[in-house]
């Protein structure tokens, strides 16, 4: 898995931070983007990385901000 830490602010990327990303990320069936397990992950914590989680939480409407609270409040209490 890659060494990324999104954080913040964007952060610079290398070319070596997206060698792993597929080639064609807009490919489509039944409405779903054609990626591995893998891709997704690795596809997410680039552009995350390269963007920022201010911007990702800025740009999010205020009801997946809600759900995303509450998410991370259920993941913590479930890790005590």
């Amino acid at each position: 898995m890659s060494n990324l830490v999104p954080r913040p602010k964007g952060q610079k990327i290398t070319f070596s931070d997206i060698e792993p990303l597929p080639e064609k990320p807009t490919e489509l069936y039944s409405g779903k983007f054609l990626f591995t397990e893998e891709e997704k992950k690795a596809m997410l914590l680039v552009y995350i990385t390269s963007f920022g989680l201010e911007f990702l939480v800025e740009i999010l409407p205020p009801e997946s901000v809600k759900e995303l609270k509450d998410l991370l409040a259920k993941m913590n209490r479930d890790k005590n």
